[in-house]
């Protein structure tokens, strides 16, 4: 499998993002909370899905900690 490109319309930061990934190694450099961790667990959720809503608190529910509001 080979990741191309991804659009995030809304996920945590990242609001209607487009990124394009090359050949080879893709290296992310943005300064502290531009949403690189964001867009990786993005880049997670979308091939192996998110945990359920059954935690009670935002830092124990993944669907909660990336709400984009």
């Amino acid at each position: 499998m080979k990741l191309i490109a991804c659009h995030v319309e809304n996920f945590g930061r990242l609001h209607d993002f487009d990124m394009d990934f090359n050949d080879g190694v893709n290296i992310i450099r943005q300064d502290n909370g531009w949403g690189k961790s964001t867009l990786a667990f993005f880049l997670k959720a979308m091939f192996y899905g998110l945990d359920g809503d059954r935690k009670r608190t935002a830092a124990e529910s993944e669907r909660k900690k990336f709400r984009p509001w």
